[in-house]
């Protein structure tokens, strides 16, 4: 078993006990973490976990910048948010990948957006889960023009 799925366990252990609010928000997680592993036919993973996680920050994100132009319930998602980040492995920082990306065009001697295909794959691969993959496309192509 993946040692941030067993975290998340605990956690929604103790919320229980403690009787949180915030224990439907690791419920549905654990929902989703379950279901993707079922779907996939795979063993929950740290790397599973961490592409579950993703998918409902960024839902979760998404739906933040509609509400706040709404002005509604943006409180609530704000601590979602935060809540479900506690799980991620630690982020990179901007520099860390902006050093990925060069090593990576330097791998692929690449000096054009046409040759972004062959840098994406191997940048993705090293920050998996650790940075945002809108971030790293910008990126890229910031050094590919």
């Amino acid at each position: 078993m993946s040692e941030v799925y067993a975290t998340i366990k605990a956690d929604i252990k103790t919320f229980m006990k403690e009787r949180r609010p915030e224990l439907t928000i690791l419920r549905t997680l654990d929902a989703a973490i379950q279901k993707k592993a079922k779907d996939e036919r795979k063993d929950i993973t740290d790397d599973l976990v961490t592409q579950v996680l993703t998918r409902e920050i960024k839902q979760r994100a998404e739906s933040f910048e509609i509400f706040k132009e709404a002005k509604r319930m943006t409180e609530k998602l704000s601590v979602e948010i935060t809540l479900l980040k506690k799980y991620l492995p630690t982020q990179l920082t901007d520099e860390e990948v902006e050093v990925i990306v060069s090593e990576a065009i330097a791998e692929t001697n690449a000096s054009s957006l046409k040759d972004m295909r062959l840098v994406m794959p191997i940048v993705m691969g090293k920050t998996k889960g650790r940075a945002d993959g809108k971030m790293v496309s910008t990126l890229v192509k910031e050094k590919l023009k």
